[in-house]
């Protein structure tokens, strides 16, 4: 008897919860993925803020030093070898997590809006975009054919949403295995001469926009060449820890990430707002 009154209790629990998930189903919208947007942008700025005394060539010592036989002049980096704090990564860390998941959150709003039941496997897939049809597998069922042809469109390519490719790998990296260390580097320099010269491989190949170590030769000039003044720009990058080749500031990185995610999301919310 206790146990057939169990049972009863069970499936009506059973019900009601699929009857409140039917409702739920009417109500998609796209609030959550853009809190979590948000909430990236948040971190973003975050970050802008944290990495301003480590770009700041004012932190930094750079020496120019004179061969006394050969004339040749040579700029190295004299201060400390730059440390860029675990903290700093695990900011990142969260803005990677935010916009993977304002994708996915989208996915699982565009299955309610189709009248459809999400699952775990629900998710946004990125790839490269010829490579789309054949990855996506299960992740986009339970979605309109628009959509799914929405979310194809907005699959990275050169020119085109191309730092969402990094955003599955850094993601997961941060989240299952280890931080993403970043990087001081040079990301550009201006180097100005009394007489233009030409722009030859001794030019070319004078400038170094390597990770900072201290004592680093940063630049070097032949002496035939009349240098006024050179000026390094610094800034964050991923290490090669990451395995993945970004040859640009982090920062950059992830506003252009956000910017990406900002449109997707913007063409998507026809999609979810479908009755």
């Amino acid at each position: 008897m206790l146990i057939c009154i169990y049972i009863e209790q069970t499936l009506s629990t059973l019900l009601f919860l699929r009857s409140l998930r039917v409702t739920f189903n009417c109500m998609a919208s796209m609030q959550d993925s853009l809190i979590k947007l948000e909430r990236a942008n948040e971190h973003i700025a975050l970050f802008e803020r944290e990495i301003r005394s480590l770009v700041d060539p004012r932190s930094y010592k750079v020496v120019c030093n004179t061969d006394k036989n050969t004339g040749n002049q040579t700029w190295c980096f004299k201060s400390p070898t730059p440390i860029v704090p675990l903290r700093i990564s695990a900011i990142v860390g969260d803005v990677l997590f935010n916009l993977r998941s304002s994708l996915d959150h989208i996915v699982w709003q565009l299955v309610l809006t189709n009248h459809c039941e999400p699952t775990f496997n629900n998710k946004f897939p990125i790839f490269i975009s010829h490579e789309f049809d054949i990855k996506k597998g299960n992740s986009l069922k339970g979605i309109s054919s628009r959509a799914i042809e929405i979310i194809k469109e907005c699959q990275p390519k050169p020119g085109h949403n191309w730092e969402l490719l990094f955003l599955p790998a850094l993601n997961n990296t941060d989240k299952h295995r280890h931080l993403n260390l970043a990087i001081v580097y040079i990301e550009s320099a201006s180097a100005v001469f009394d007489t233009d010269p030409p722009m030859n491989e001794d030019i070319a190949n004078a400038f170094s926009f390597n990770e900072i170590k201290s004592d680093a030769v940063l630049f070097s000039i032949p002496s035939k060449y009349k240098l006024r003044f050179y000026i390094p720009r610094f800034d964050i990058g991923f290490s090669e820890e990451t395995n993945i080749n970004i040859n640009r500031p982090v920062l950059e990185i992830l506003k252009n990430m956000s910017d990406q995610i900002g449109r997707v999301l913007s063409k998507l919310a026809v999609e979810v707002k479908k009755e």
